[in-house]
């Protein structure tokens, strides 16, 4: 058992013995996996690798499913309407500046110009009511400048200047020709009763101007230019 060389752990030490000590041989073990560690492993390992190949692979996402109900697609909202631009307001006519004593001047726009300027010299309610105070009398009615001078001076003795009367007329009658273009004269036939079969009748005569109509001589009716309120005596009508 001693032969002078000892081998320990397999290997020869090179040492002798000393006397009268023993000694034993030293083996190491190694261990062995045991099957079920073996298989956990490879089930890993195929796991791991995708179970073919040992190479894992890239997998695509799924492609979305085209055969399912289409999404709603969203209503547009509707487009706001343009607002309206601002309309603008209509320019005022001016209204014609009243003459003294109430009445308006005729203005040259109306197209029954000879009408109206009868009418404001022998309204309905049987007196003259367009004269104005003091020196401007009959400046104040619609007529032109030469026939209110004229009536201002009081050529008709003993009465009104305009109907030549000393009582209002009950009722008047105004028969004027219509207006028409390139004719700036006309006559205008103004009938005033004052009852018990009493009447006077007048011609007027209205010219057209370019600022508005205006009479500018009173007649008696078919009388002439001998009954005008100009002749030195003018008559009753």
């Amino acid at each position: 058992m001693l032969d002078g060389i000892r081998r320990q752990g397999g290997r020869e030490t090179g040492r002798r013995p000393e006397p009268g000590t023993c000694y034993t041989r030293a083996v190491t073990r190694r261990r062995r996996p045991s099957v079920a560690a073996a298989t956990a492993v490879c089930a890993l390992l195929a796991t791991a690798c995708g179970g073919s190949g040992g190479i894992a692979r890239a997998v695509a996402p799924p492609l979305p499913d085209t055969t399912g109900t289409p999404m709603a697609s969203a209503t547009p909202s509707p487009s706001a309407s343009p607002s309206p631009s601002p309309t603008a307001a209509p320019t005022a006519t001016p209204s014609p500046t009243p003459a003294e004593g109430g009445v308006t001047r005729v203005p040259p726009t109306d197209t029954n110009g000879d009408d109206t300027v009868a009418a404001d010299l022998y309204p309905s309610s049987g007196a003259a009511n367009c004269l104005g105070s003091g020196s401007t009398g009959y400046g104040a009615c619609p007529v032109t400048d030469r026939l209110a001078a004229r009536l201002n001076q009081h050529p008709f003795s003993g009465g009104e200047q305009l109907c030549r009367c000393q009582a209002p007329w009950q009722g008047v009658t105004i028969t004027a020709p219509p207006v028409l273009p390139a004719i700036t004269t006309y006559t205008v036939e103004v009938d005033l009763n004052f009852g018990s079969s009493i009447e006077a009748k007048f011609d007027v005569i209205v010219l057209e101007e370019s600022d508005g109509w205006f009479a500018d001589d009173i007649q008696c009716h078919d009388g002439g230019s001998q009954t005008s309120i100009y002749a030195s005596s003018p008559p009753h009508c």
